[in-house]
């Protein structure tokens, strides 16, 4: 019983600090998101888009496990032990994936690597397309920035974009937005630094990303080893716990039987045998033998 306690207790107390690193899970995730809005990054590469959205995916769904643990631990039933063990085990496994998924992206960021055919492809998309539009516009407007790459020329690059007027950039690259104030603005460069944004949202965002989004994608990898660890214990625990209760249950059983078979005699388990024998004598059945003479049996 005292072991089963022990059990339960570090359960608990593994428990509370999955709760606490998940929660920093999420908030790593959502940083990422509010502050970086790299998620809007997905033509630099998919992992832009990916990675934050793993990160709040995983912290959420520790922090539900974590909460099912601490029932699943009160109530000591094996189903839910168990249960609570395999999901864990499956986080694990979630958890490996998104920490190579942080690592990827630090990787990326580090290298410097720029896929130039995704993001014309989603450039090209921009008056077709309401949710490129916004991605873009919101770019603009929060790293004062126009287009992709480059400093000074980064607006050129929409010169490669199918836009309603020619020789235009959206009006969220202007310095002062205004309906129509990006038109014809590729014709004269020395006009364009005066009333628009010129350097490239990447290269914006560049310094960004290695001072501040990099050792977050550290800081998850750190947190995620940690989370993948005491899901391993957790789990251990729980399964330890779980034959405890079915060694417990067994002892039970066996216990009632042997008390059982003595509770018509009022006698129990310590009564010694001598007794037990004279208070419940055995019927001893008598010889016979078989005559020689006679087919018949004969008792004596």
């Amino acid at each position: 019983m005292a072991t089963g306690r022990k059990y339960t207790a570090l359960i608990w107390f593994l428990d509370v600090f999955l709760l606490l690193i998940s929660t920093a899970l999420i908030y790593l995730g959502t940083s990422l998101i509010v502050f970086y809005n790299i998620d809007r990054l997905d033509f630099e590469t998919s992992w832009y888009s990916a990675v934050p959205y793993f990160m709040i995916c995983t912290g959420i769904a520790n922090f539900l496990t974590a909460l099912y643990g601490f029932a699943a631990s009160s109530a000591e039933k094996r189903m839910h032990l168990i249960s609570y063990a395999v999901i864990l085990l499956i986080l694990f496994v979630v958890q490996i994936v998104a920490i190579f998924a942080a690592l990827e992206l630090r990787s990326d960021i580090n290298n410097d690597t720029v896929e130039n055919t995704d993001m014309f492809d989603a450039m090209v998309n921009y008056e077709r397309d309401e949710v490129v539009k916004e991605r873009w516009d919101t770019l603009h407007r929060q790293y004062h920035c126009c287009g992709g790459i480059n400093y000074n020329v980064g607006y050129m690059i929409w010169t490669n974009v199918p836009l309603q007027y020619t020789n235009s950039v959206p009006d969220s690259c202007c310095l002062h937005v205004a309906k129509g104030c990006g038109r014809n603005i590729l014709l004269n460069h020395e006009v364009a630094s005066e009333k628009i944004f010129v350097h490239g949202c990447y290269t914006m965002m560049a310094d960004k990303l290695d001072n501040e989004v990099v050792p977050l994608c550290l800081g998850y990898t750190g947190v995620g080893t940690i989370i993948a660890l005491i899901q391993i214990i957790i789990a251990v625990l729980a399964l330890s716990r779980s034959a405890s209760i079915k060694r417990k249950h067994k002892y039970a059983d066996s216990s009632k039987s042997i008390h059982g078979s003595y509770d018509g005699l009022h006698l129990s388990p310590s009564t010694p045998r001598s007794e037990r024998t004279r208070l419940n004598p055995v019927s001893i059945p008598q010889p016979t033998f078989i005559s020689t003479k006679s087919s018949d049996a004969t008792v004596l």
